[in-house]
């Protein structure tokens, strides 16, 4: 039987290490994404500003076996599930990024803290 981890939520600033993969954007694919990066056993953080697109509608369609999830129930799931493969998440926007000189991103979130990382998915989404 495998341990349960619960999901961590702290600030940029107080992240206890570098992650290998920033992930900007907590929906399905960022969360799809996050979950495939985490299970390969990279250290994966998530920024999300916990607004997501499909907030307003009442169910997700033609997604593979979750047909009829409300949107907050699917992503919460989603979220569990990256957790639980170590996955970390930080609340805030990110407003911008950049690639450093010496490799990798520096992302900064609007509150005014910032995060590097080796790699970046950039997962935000669109507007309607």
């Amino acid at each position: 039987m495998t341990e349960q981890k619960t999901e961590t939520a702290h600030n940029a600033a107080d992240a206890p290490r570098r992650p290998e993969v920033v992930v900007i954007g907590g929906g399905a694919a960022g969360l799809s994404g996050a979950l495939t990066l985490a299970r390969a056993r990279r250290r994966v953080l998530v920024i999300d500003g916990g607004r997501p697109r499909n907030a307003p509608a009442a169910h997700v369609h033609n997604y593979l076996a979750r047909e009829g999830t409300p949107p907050a129930r699917l992503l919460a799931v989603g979220r569990e599930e990256v957790a639980s493969c170590g996955g970390e998440f930080v609340e805030g926007s990110a407003v911008a990024a950049e690639r450093l000189a010496a490799g990798g991103f520096r992302v900064v979130l609007a509150d005014g803290s910032a995060v590097e990382a080796d790699r970046l998915l950039v997962t935000t989404g669109l507007v309607d």
